[in-house]
Order: C-alpha cells, then structure tokens, then sequence
C-alpha cells in the first residue's frame, strides 16, 4: 500500500454566502490543470480524510488537481474561531458549527467554492467524487450546476431521512420530538443540541427539523437533473446494498454503473487501490468519450 502522506496546500475560500471554509490542494504547487477532482466528504468527516486523503494519491490521473472541500458539516461540532466571540463564560455565545448543526441547504455552496478554485487553475473538466453524505451534496450540486463531467459516489447518502426511524423506533416518539423541537427553535434554542441514542448520538433541533421536512426521491431527482456519468460503488458490508442497486437502476441517465465491493464497509478500509481503479476508470473513459466527440 503506498503512503497516505501526501503534501497539499490549504487554502481558505469564500462561499456565495461569505462564510469562510477551507480547500485542500493537491498537487500543493500545482499552478494549472485540465481536470479537478473534487472531493467531498460525508457529515462528521473532513478534508483531510476519505475521500480525500488515501485515493487522490493512487487515482492515476494525468493533469489532474484534486480539491477536497472542508464542508461546514464537518467533524460533528467544532468551535467557530473565524466569528467574533464575546465573553463565552457568562453569555454562552460561542459560535459552532459541523455535523450536529447541518444545515443542508449550504452544502452547494461548499462544493462551489472548491469548483470555482479548480476553474481558476484552468480545469476544463469537473469531476465530483462524494462519500457518504457527500454524495448528496454532489447529485444536489450537479443538479443545480450542469458543468459536471461526472459523478463517483462511495456509499451515497441518499436521504437525511434514513435515521429517523432508527433514532425514533417507538410509535409517537418520532412526532413528539419534532414537536419539542419546534418549541425550541420559536424560543430561540433552535441550535440546542436534541440527544439520540445512535449514531451521530445528538442533533441541533434546527437540523432534526430539516431533516425530517426534506422531499422524497430528492437524491435520485436531483441526479435525473444532472443527467451526467453516475458511478455508485458501495461495499457488501453495508446494509443498503440492495436499495443502492435499486436506485442506481431506477436513474433516469443514460450513462450509469454500480459496483458492490465484496467484503468491503462503508470507510474503504484496505479497499483504497480498489477504489482508485474504479474512479480512475470511470473518469478516463468519460474524458476519452468526450474528447472523440
């Protein structure tokens, strides 16, 4: 397995919305390229992970810059340091942000953000590659922004309302909450944070809100949008094997693939170079099929 240790520039970037987020940049002296690789992690992840860390160095991709987005939901709570911040002791007004506090319609504006810096570098060809709950991102991105090449997404989120049944397994349970929840965001505690009893183990009330609101299909609509290159991989470990085959068939786009990773979980762990030859892959041939047209 070769070294993970890869050098990058970090850079700090501006959103539409003006708030501050950070891009990784790999080569780290890269001046110009023909193809960006953006790479977007899931909720609770971050730039410096997967996808990031262990595939940009094994994706044999001449030309290419790959830039990971430090998407707000990163991590699941980190101290706001980039926002003025008074007496925190007496008044509790320290700002935060990531996972517990997503706000899920910023996310386009992550990945803009990092596109608009591979645009800079000359990147004629856009490809995404999202894990997990960047892969939501990433369909809502090109959905949105026709000048995707191209989309690989490792074990897709594909609704934020997978875990409410999980979280609020008894019957009323799930209503009642919301119900508290409202309450909470008219008394203005909207970014107070709702414990559950599974993974991501607590959410801001504001989120669980939004989450709880979002459209059915929103994932699959928004890659029927797009209309560009989908690949879906997903490993056999997981459980949603079956619902992601199902999708992925269900597409209204015409060049779509799967692939299912014997063995593999939803992290990639010891599957990377797997990985990399998919991606790599599916990205030459839709760059050659484009050039010969």
């Amino acid at each position: 397995m070769p070294s993970t240790g890869i050098e990058v520039k970090i850079l700090d970037a501006r959103t539409a919305d003006q708030e501050r987020i950070e891009l990784a940049v790999y080569p780290s002296r890269v001046e110009s390229a023909d193809l960006g690789v953006i790479h977007i992690h899931g909720k609770g992840g971050n730039f410096y992970g997967l996808p990031f860390r262990p595939l940009a160095p094994r994706l044999q991709l001449p030309g290419a810059v790959h830039v990971a987005v430090n998407m707000r939901c990163h991590d699941l709570g980190y101290t706001r340091t980039d926002v003025p911040s008074a007496d925190s002791v007496v008044q509790s007004d320290v700002a935060v942000g990531g996972g517990w506090w997503e706000d899920l319609d910023v996310g386009v504006d992550d990945i803009a953000a990092a596109v608009d810096h591979a645009r800079s570098l000359g990147c004629r060809d856009i490809f995404l590659l999202g894990h997990s709950a960047g892969g939501f991102y990433a369909a809502a991105y090109a959905a949105r922004n026709q000048q995707v090449n191209g989309i690989a997404m490792l074990s897709p989120l594909t609704s934020n309302k997978t875990n409410l049944g999980m979280w609020f397994p008894e019957p009323g349970q799930l209503e009642a909450t919301l119900n508290q929840a409202r309450t909470m965001v008219a008394e203005g505690r909207g970014h107070h944070i709702v414990p559950l009893g599974a993974w991501y183990y607590g959410v801001s009330a504001k989120t669980l809100l939004q989450r709880a609101a979002e459209e059915d299909g929103v994932w699959s609509a928004n890659l029927n949008a797009a209309r560009c290159p989908v690949l879906v991989m997903w490993g056999s470990a997981e459980s949603r094997g079956l619902m992601f085959r199902q999708l992925v068939e269900e597409l209204a786009v015409d060049d779509k693939q799967w692939a299912e990773l014997p063995g593999c979980e939803h992290n990639y762990i010891g599957y990377e170079d797997t990985v990399a030859e998919q991606v790599t892959r599916f990205i030459t041939e839709r760059r050659t099929a484009s050039s010969a047209t």
